[in-house]
């Protein structure tokens, strides 16, 4: 995969030699309580809409931010779960993504479940995600929004559409990464399917982030179908 060729700031994509022993400690607590690995994600996982499946909620539409400090707790959580060589995996992704912040998007648009019987309204809309635009913006102050968006250059790397909403949320955010970035989860086998049937699609798109300046805070901006959302969120700190 060519990865796109945008400059960004060292902050949050300045891989070193090794991962960062803070942030590898941190995994490893998690590992050690028994949370799984999702746990790790913190400040790097932004969502945007959550779901409820019969259950419980569920976030369905979330960015996830690849940077050093993740990839570090990540590792870390690995580690601490018995995996033995974990500086080949910081390598492969550190040579992969050097001097770009790497981020994943995903949306969906799902049926809704009755919760007495378990039926489903067709409220999935599967035409929303024809096409998508998302921009990021930074702002020092979190209720304030970002002076301008800047645009992303999506790249799609998931796309599937069936007829039960669990059926295409069942690939988490890693697995479908790592299909095309060295990110290190073993990838399951490319389930998504060219024939659309069912009103429920999960799309998934990787892209880069533009110069992270001084700020602490950012934005996506999230257009799609006349529909236009701003998302504010604390930016992680390695």
């Amino acid at each position: 995969m060519a990865i796109l060729l945008t400059i960004v700031g060292l902050g949050l994509s300045n891989f070193s030699g090794k991962p960062i022993a803070s942030e590898m400690e941190v995994g490893a607590r998690l590992a050690k309580k028994g949370k799984g690995i999702d746990r790790v994600l913190g400040l790097n996982r932004v969502v945007f809409r959550s779901w409820f499946d019969g259950e419980r909620m569920v976030d369905v539409e979330h960015a996830v931010i690849m940077t050093p400090g993740l990839l570090s707790r990540w590792l870390g959580h690995q580690q601490a779960c018995g995996e033995k060589e974990i500086q080949p995996a910081w390598d492969r992704f550190a040579s992969q993504s050097h001097g770009r912040t790497l981020v994943f998007f995903r949306l969906a648009t799902l049926n809704t479940l009755d919760l007495t019987d378990g039926d489903e309204s067709d409220t999935g809309q599967p035409s929303l995600f024809d096409e998508v635009e998302i921009g990021f913006g930074q702002t020092t102050n979190r209720k304030a929004g970002p002076a301008r968006f800047a645009p992303l250059v999506l790249k799609s790397i998931q796309d599937i559409q069936d007829r039960h909403p669990r059926d295409v949320l069942k690939t988490s955010w890693d697995q479908v990464v790592s299909r095309v970035v060295a990110w290190p989860t073993l990838p399951l086998p490319d389930l998504d399917s060219p024939i659309r049937w069912g009103r429920n699609r999960v799309v998934g798109f990787l892209a880069e982030l533009p110069t992270i300046t001084d700020t602490h805070y950012g934005a996506f901006q999230i257009r799609y179908a006349g529909r236009n959302r701003v998302v504010r969120f604390e930016l992680p700190k390695s």
